[in-house]
């Protein structure tokens, strides 16, 4: 009796824990260029803004190809499937990218990312067009997973 009371403690957790990951997705890998004026820069933060009030941001910054790789939940572990708004903004000096703690509330990130967001705006002159760096003015928009590298061109004026 006893074997079967611990088969059915097993078998309840096994199926417990199934159901715990049932419905979560994970990060699909996304990687791209940002092409300001047509030429690549170095130090632009790109942010991928969830449509779904249940999604999470991911956000990136290029290095001096204009490439970038988007973070989710762990560096480099892409975004979550879905559809976006794209925020391409220059980072100015000694900006982190913004990491999320795991398990945060996705209404909260969102809010943290756009207070990061507009706190890491440079004094310095812009050198991407602001409606790139706004959420409510950016004409870019994608959808997660990406069919190959995702190319941002945006201007400076």
């Amino acid at each position: 009796m006893r074997v079967i009371r611990f088969l059915f403690a097993a078998l309840l957790l096994v199926g417990f824990a199934a159901g715990c990951n049932k419905g979560k997705q994970k990060p699909v890998k996304v990687e791209g260029v940002v092409l300001v004026d047509g030429k690549p820069m170095d130090g632009v933060s790109v942010t991928l803004l969830p449509d779904a009030p249940d999604g999470r941001p991911a956000q990136g910054r290029t290095d001096a190809t204009g490439a970038f790789s988007l973070s989710t939940l762990n560096p480099d572990d892409g975004a979550l499937p879905g559809t976006y708004k794209v925020i391409v903004s220059k980072a100015h000096a000694g900006s982190d990218i913004y990491v999320p703690p795991p398990g945060s509330d996705p209404a909260e990130l969102a809010k943290a990312m756009e207070k990061f967001m507009k706190e890491g705006k440079s004094k310095e002159k812009p050198t991407i067009a602001p409606d790139f760096g706004d959420a409510s003015k950016t004409p870019l928009k994608c959808s997660v997973p990406v069919d190959g590298p995702l190319t941002l061109k945006v201007s400076s004026k």
